[in-house]
């Protein structure tokens, strides 16, 4: 459930009652990206051995990966390690330093998360699509820098050798 304004957000960890926004921020990414109700992550939270593991995942140094997974039923699983099979669609969460979370960080900053897919050519596909693409387009948006520059520096200059870069004036071969 949903409810925004320009003002108020409500997302669907409200009424968990986690009191830690880094727990509240991934359980809200779970919920979302996994399709869940709020229940099947209080279930999953509320006991103490999977509370334990997050807040461990926050404060060790050492802990710096936190997969969680869910099977047909819906009921979540939590590991420091990546699966070696998936049967489900699963969530990763990433530190990018080896350092502890603490609770006033900037969460979005401190992790890297996504989604992982039980069905390899989904992987593929997502990889070429955020990945692959991306650095062509930033490879390509560097190369039109470049001639952008090269255009500043020789542009006015209407050597031979330097306006058939532009379009310009007879074909010369360099």
């Amino acid at each position: 459930m949903w409810v925004t304004s320009n003002s108020f957000k409500m997302s669907l960890v409200a009424d968990l009652d986690i009191n830690d926004v880094r727990v509240e921020f991934m359980a809200d990414y779970v919920l979302k990206n996994m399709k869940l109700k709020p229940d099947k992550f209080s279930k999953c939270y509320n006991v103490d051995e999977n509370k334990n593991m997050f807040i461990e995942f926050f404060e060790k140094h050492d802990r710096t990966q936190f997969v969680i997974s869910a099977n047909a039923a819906g009921v979540l699983s939590l590991s420091f390690n990546w699966p070696t099979t998936l049967k489900t669609k699963c969530v990763f969460f990433v530190k990018r330093n080896k350092e502890a979370i603490q609770k006033d960080s900037n969460i979005k900053t401190a992790l890297l998360y996504g989604d992982m897919s039980q069905f390899p050519m989904d992987q593929l596909s997502s990889f070429v699509d955020e990945v692959c693409i991306c650095t062509f387009r930033a490879q390509r948006t560097i190369v039109s820098s470049c001639i952008l520059e090269l255009w500043i520096l020789f542009g006015s200059r209407k050597s031979p050798a330097h306006s058939n870069l532009f379009g310009e004036g007879p074909h010369v071969d360099l």
